[in-house]
């Protein structure tokens, strides 16, 4: 909300208490992330295995491959103080066909620190007597989701080394092209993982050899050949290079945050 169309309580309020008191909390969640991470991931993990057990059932029952497994953020649950998230799977035209609902994932370990804001301001805006309500804290609320939210695409990415070798997982019938994903309801989402087999091994080789800017986030380059190849300098953030043969490759100043390369030789 910008300050041209805010009351003068409102343009006070977001300068003494909400920036103050976000920035205090975030600072909270980051040492709460980072000293207990390995128990964020033990719950994320038990959900995600129940969420494809969960997919397995429906894919006996109805028939159906999945192309996408989306873990939804939605707004109505939030305004609730509800902050679980609905798990949906899609065909390979999820953007023509609903999906299916495969469960929900309870994120509220992360949004306790969101909720210690809602309180904290809820507080706060006592002091601007009847000049700011329940609607405006709310509508405040609301528009501080998104670095909240970045720590479950981030605790996603985190454990997503475990979550693929489950065999809840690999036991799913999969599109060639499969993603993972989290995000609001039908906005554009946060890509957790991707899988690639509709592009053959020459293709996806190429991929690599000639890309650009963040081009191979992401991206499948499992079963690949890359014995004595140089691919420095590139963007490489969470890229999937299992079981492809990698001896004497070249990878300095490559950014390789979150990639995955268990197996690859």
């Amino acid at each position: 909300m910008s300050s041209d169309i805010m009351s003068p309580a409102l343009v006070r309020f977001h300068e003494k208490d909400v920036f103050p008191s976000l920035e205090l909390i975030l600072n909270n969640l980051e040492q709460d992330f980072q000293k207990n991470l390995g128990d964020m991931k033990k719950l994320y993990l038990e959900c995600f295995k129940g969420i494809c057990l969960n997919t397995g059932k429906k894919q006996e029952n109805d028939q159906i491959r999945i192309g996408f497994l989306i873990f939804h953020l939605l707004r109505t649950r939030i305004l609730t103080h509800d902050y679980t998230y609905a798990v949906m799977v899609y065909d390979k035209d999820w953007y023509l066909n609903e999906g299916i609902r495969v469960g929900e994932a309870d994120f509220s370990f992360i949004y306790k620190h969101y909720e210690e804001l809602w309180k904290k301001l809820e507080w706060e805006s006592k002091k601007y007597i009847g000049q700011i309500n329940g609607a405006d804290i709310e509508g405040i609320m609301l528009k501080l989701l998104n670095p909240f939210h970045q720590y479950v695409t981030e605790l996603m990415r985190c454990s997503l080394m475990e979550a693929l070798e489950t065999s809840e997982y690999t036991a799913l019938d999969r599109e060639k092209h499969f993603e993972i994903q989290t995000g609001e309801y039908f906005e554009l989402c946060d890509l957790v993982h991707m899988e690639d087999q509709e592009k053959d091994l020459k293709e996806r080789r190429h991929r690599l050899e000639e890309s650009k800017g963040q081009s191979c986030c992401f991206q499948d380059f499992r079963n690949l050949d890359l014995n004595r190849q140089s691919y420095c300098g590139r963007d490489l953030r969470y890229a999937d290079f299992r079981k492809s043969s990698m001896e004497e490759i070249q990878l300095r100043n490559c950014l390789l945050i979150g990639a995955l390369l268990k197996r690859a030789i």
